[in-house]
């Protein structure tokens, strides 16, 4: 009969604690968990590795609190979005793609779709709201929307 080794009563399921110095609005790993992703309302988004807890990189241009992020399928694009506004972030590059501007109130919700196999193939799906009102199911740019 094999023992199993002892295990303290008191254990705790913290692996990693990454410091932020502001509020964490959104958070997303990439598909091969090797990158963590870090919304905050600083206006920046930081990038880390979950398992050293290490910042590989702060993302800055926003003008407000990001509201949300997602990774593209293949982990190669980031998506972080604000009120009226989304950016695309080539991961490999650490280096701002494109931006779309005009949504109308806060994204709340961004998503990739799973068509194309480089960013400008893709589109992203985007969901606005705000504090008074349910969000939309979607909502419309005036500028910069992926065709």
């Amino acid at each position: 009969m094999k023992r199993l080794p002892n295990t303290r009563q008191d254990w705790s399921a913290l692996l990693q604690t990454l410091e932020h110095t502001g509020w964490v609005m959104a958070i997303a790993f990439s598909k091969n968990g090797k990158t963590l992703a870090s919304a905050l309302d600083d206006s920046t988004v930081r990038l880390w590795d979950p398992t050293t807890g290490w910042r590989l990189q702060t993302l800055e241009s926003h003008t407000g609190g990001v509201n949300t992020i997602a990774f593209s399928k293949d982990g190669k694009t980031l998506a972080s979005a604000t009120i009226g506004t989304v950016r695309l972030w080539g991961l490999t590059t650490r280096q701002r793609l494109q931006t779309f501007e005009g949504y109308t109130g806060w994204v709340i919700a961004i998503a990739f779709s799973k068509m194309g196999r480089h960013w400008r193939q893709r589109r992203i799906m985007v969901q606005c709201g705000s504090g008074t009102r349910p969000p939309d199911s979607a909502c419309t740019p005036s500028r910069g929307f992926l065709q």
